[in-house]
């Protein structure tokens, strides 16, 4: 009974994968691109149960994990200056798994303003799919779950279709090194303040601080990757281990 939707599932996984293999080619470090853990191919009893299970997989993937979030943001811009086109919208899709993770797993029953719209774009959504506010029966759950499964695979291989046209742009490096930036929180400026007070405290002179932000800026954001919090803690941690060859 469940034999399309573990075959789906497990396209969706072999596409993942792909697209962080080809994450780690691009960078000299580890480079996962979406949060890697494959949607389970459970022994479902009902496919209400996958439903649930498949949307909180995805949601993992698309919003709960911040490095993920933030790497799929950067290729949907990057997707639209390619002209890459699904047939569904995919910052639609985004927005369709996150209504619906709140809505079953978050209390909605209180009235306000968001509540009442996180219904309304549920009930829509599942009238569009099995014809009812909500599921009724195991065919409205099985029609739904196929309609997330295809759109979460056309989504990906949206993604796949952006880092391969990545990997073929002329103006490859200035990408990875515009993404790699997008990532840190630390602007050049930001990192140039912390440098100079570095150099103060170590009495280091003669060498600008800001000239020398910029010579390493890329050399600390990989470093500053390695750490599971990029804080500026971890930060002056990189750059008093980086200057420790500066002091006469």
């Amino acid at each position: 009974m469940f034999s399309k939707t573990y075959a789906k599932i497990s396209s969706i996984n072999s596409i993942v994968d792909e697209i962080n293999k080809k994450g780690n080619s691009f960078f000299d470090d580890e480079m996962l691109i979406v949060y890697p853990e494959n949607l389970k191919c459970i022994n479902f009893t009902c496919f209400e149960g996958a439903f649930f299970h498949v949307i909180s997989g995805l949601y993992l993937k698309y919003i709960d994990n911040k490095k993920s979030q933030e790497n799929l943001k950067y290729l949907l811009e990057k997707t639209d200056i390619y002209g890459i086109s699904p047939d569904i919208n995919l910052r639609s899709h985004i927005k369709t798994i996150q209504t619906l993770r709140t809505f079953f797993q978050h209390d909605i029953l209180k009235e306000n303003k968001n509540n009442r719209s996180t219904k309304r774009k549920t009930y829509e959504w599942f009238q569009n799919q099995c014809g009812n506010d909500l599921p009724i029966t195991e065919n409205d759950w099985k029609l739904s779950l196929n309609s997330i499964l295809d759109e979460s695979s056309q989504f990906f291989l949206a993604i796949l279709d952006c880092v391969m046209q990545i990997s073929n742009d002329e103006e490859k490096k200035f990408i990875l090194e515009n993404w790699t930036t997008s990532l840190f929180p630390f602007s050049v400026h930001d990192v140039s303040e912390i440098v100079s007070e570095i150099f103060e405290e170590k009495g280091i002179e003669g060498v600008n601080s800001f000239n020398y932000t910029k010579k390493n800026y890329q050399k600390f954001i990989r470093e500053l990757k390695i750490y599971e919090e990029p804080s500026s803690e971890n930060l002056k941690r990189i750059i008093n281990s980086a200057t420790a060859d500066l002091i006469m």
